[in-house]
């Protein structure tokens, strides 16, 4: 009751697109993030073929730093892209060293780089803008039933709250287990651009500032 996205992944089953999605050799690899430190922290794996976006990995851990992500990430085969980091990755926190770095700073200095970071969202129809986002990139999308199996149950299990009181479903996420992979998928839907569409956007501000 109240699932955000289950509709959406019931068709993906039904369509054959949960299934063996391999690593392709000749794309680079992006990668989408919803970061936490008590809770966890999620990475989505996706390539971009044409016009399908293939989820072919996924990883979550809790209480673990950058440097464990990095290491994960460099284990990999994967030849990289950008990788999109929601808006607490620019905050500054304390470091070893004397002054604080950012989370973006960290994971530069580890070799995770270039780091996009998509806007926080203002409110709740952001928030809901986001999922509304999410679920209409569902379709063209294929998940690795084995390595993407984690994510694919939070985006099966990501629900509004239940307002038990007036037995109705509120108009914001329940923040459970499912959270962080659902939260790490919508960084990709409200975030992502290819380089096509952001060449042709840098052209028109381009053009606009000229004239």
């Amino acid at each position: 009751m109240g699932s955000y996205y289950g509709k959406q992944m019931a068709l993906a089953r039904k369509d054959g697109r949960i299934t063996s999605v391999p690593y392709e050799t000749g794309a680079e690899v992006y990668t989408f993030w919803d970061l936490g430190v008590d809770d966890s922290m999620t990475i989505w794996f996706g390539q971009f073929i044409g016009r399908e976006t293939r989820w072919i990995d996924y990883y979550e851990n809790t209480g673990m730093g950058l440097a464990h992500y990095a290491k994960i990430m460099k284990e990999k085969p994967y030849v990289y892209g950008d990788h999109y980091m929601p808006h607490d990755a620019a905050v500054r926190e304390m470091s070893a060293g004397e002054h604080a770095m950012s989370r973006v700073e960290v994971a530069e200095s580890l070799g995770i780089k270039p780091i996009i970071v998509v806007e926080r969202p203002r409110n709740k129809d952001a928030v809901m803008n986001g999922i509304e986002a999410a679920r209409n990139s569902i379709g063209s999308c294929l998940f690795d039933a084995v390595k993407c199996s984690q994510g694919i149950s939070a985006l099966e299990g990501y629900r509004s709250e239940y307002d038990e009181e007036k037995k109705v479903l509120r108009n914001t996420p329940l923040h459970d287990h499912c959270s962080h992979g659902a939260d790490g998928f919508r960084t990709f839907a409200v975030g992502y651009r290819s380089k096509r569409i952001a060449k042709q956007s840098n052209r028109q501000v381009l053009s606009g500032w000229a004239a």
